[in-house]
């Protein structure tokens, strides 16, 4: 198109450049022809040879005004030929043009660069670092109106978590946890492997947290208050549940819910206090159904449902034992059963134009425990429950409230834990949690705890949950 607005400027200043001439030259020979006539002309006097003077310049004047218009009538011509012979190139360049394939170029989002391998940084794992360290006062009322204070400043741990992705088809992550107690300074919390390219099923093999509830998946710096929840870990155990075995979750079709997922693990328990599984001959089999809905577009529901059976080994039945056992015993005099049945309901609201300033959680867990073990006829029922409530102010700021119930074989007295806590979050690496808590029914004794928790993690994954 340039190249055809310069032909067209160009045919224009020829055809300028001719008119121009034409008139230079036509006009010059008019006005030497006007001169001679008055350099020659005779005086004033002389009448005749003024009037002859005057017909000459009169004829002369008609010659040229003749021969300007028959040059300007040419000139227009000239000018619309021209302008006709640019119109005809025009078109047929723009037919040349539009005949030809058009070519068309690739945005820069839609390139697609291709690699044959992964780079040496792509092999190495991410890793992350979590630190979590206390600030406690603890108080005991006996109940006659004195308070025995105790304080400390504990470091609880230092975990370094890692996480990589070994090919299209299974990631790895472990988790490994540094204490200051020197009976125990090292302790690998998990450690496992995942396959997801399954259809609807994941399946995972290792160590890992089992999926009973909610928040005993959780790690410790992760949970929503500085501890687990009093009713857990009554009734799972100071830990909670953890152990090496196999998971599988199957993303099951849509039933009753919006999304159903099963979770069965098989599992050689950890947990001293409930099972006895040293061996594989022993697993616990743990199943937890979990059903989620869509109230609104700002509100989800979930309900969880689980159930674990495992084998347990009585003290007095004086029976050890070890790798020599390689069949399932059965149940006699020396074994007992464990049954841990829990349900867990959790309603999630955070306005869907706001979700990073505003939000509404409301977790709780039941836990019922029958244990029948070897040197007891009568089994042993224990049951708790947790609820905790806590609101999102501002995009740092949250408060909760978590009230703990629970009943144990050994206590006349139910017990009962109220925790109210402040957490702030500096950023997404560091927050620092203000709480307290009030525990009433340990044989009369009332224990107040005040707690300031700082909590902080460096690398990729801060404070991932599990």
């Amino acid at each position: 198109m340039l190249e055809m607005i310069r032909l067209h400027n160009r045919a224009y200043g020829t055809a300028f450049m001719l008119a121009l001439g034409a008139i230079a030259f036509f006009s010059h020979p008019a006005q030497a022809h006007e001169q001679a006539a008055h350099d020659t002309a005779p005086g004033h006097g002389d009448d005749t040879s003024q009037s002859e003077g005057m017909e000459g310049a009169s004829a002369a004047d008609v010659g040229s005004d003749g021969q300007l218009r028959e040059l300007e009538a040419q000139i227009q011509a000239l000018r619309q030929a021209l302008e006709q012979e640019e119109t005809n190139r025009v078109i047929q360049q723009a037919r040349l043009e539009a005949s030809l394939p058009a070519v068309s170029e690739d945005k820069p989002e839609d390139r697609e660069f291709l690699e044959t391998g992964r780079s040496l940084q792509m092999t190495n794992p991410e890793i992350s670092l979590a630190a979590d360290m206390l600030a406690q006062a603890e108080f005991t009322d006996d109940g006659g109106g004195e308070l025995s204070p105790t304080y400390s400043l504990p470091v609880r741990f230092l975990g370094i978590h890692f996480q990589s992705v070994l090919d299209p088809f299974s990631f790895t992550k472990a988790a490994i946890s540094f204490h200051p107690d020197p009976t125990a300074p090292v302790d690998l919390e998990e450690l496992y492997i995942t396959w997801n390219r399954i259809p609807g099923i994941s399946l995972t093999a290792g160590r890992f947290r089992e999926q009973f509830g909610v928040v005993n998946r959780w790690h410790l710096h992760a949970q929503e208050q500085s501890t687990f929840p009093f009713a857990m870990t009554e009734i799972l155990g100071d830990e909670g549940l953890a152990g090496s075995g196999l998971s599988i979750d199957w993303r099951m079709p849509r039933l009753w819910a919006h999304a159903n997922v099963l979770t069965v693990q098989v599992v050689q328990q950890a947990n001293g206090e409930l099972f006895s599984s040293d061996t594989w001959a022993r697993p616990s089999a743990l199943a937890h159904l979990k059903n989620y809905w869509d109230l609104n577009e700002d509100t989800y529901l979930e309900l969880g449902l689980t159930d674990l059976w495992g084998l347990n080994h009585g003290e007095g039945s004086g029976q050890e034992v070890g790798p020599e056992a390689v069949a399932l015993p059965s149940l006699g005099d020396d074994w007992g059963m464990t049954h841990i049945a829990g349900a867990d309901l959790t309603i999630y609201w955070s306005p869907l134009q706001q979700s990073t300033y505003h939000s509404l959680t409301w977790r709780s867990e039941a836990y019922l425990r029958q244990q029948q073990l070897a040197d007891e006829t009568a089994p042993s029922n224990a049951w708790g429950t947790y609820s905790y409530l806590q609101y999102q102010w501002n995009q740092v700021l949250y408060t909760g409230l978590r009230g703990d119930y629970v009943v144990l074989p050994d206590l006349e007295d139910a017990v009962m834990q109220v925790t109210p806590y402040l957490t702030w979050w500096q950023s997404h690496f560091v927050y620092f949690r203000l709480e307290y808590s009030l525990t009433s029914g340990l044989s009369d004794i009332a224990e107040h705890r005040a707690t300031l928790q700082v909590d902080w993690a460096a690398g990729p994954h801060k404070h991932e949950r599990y």
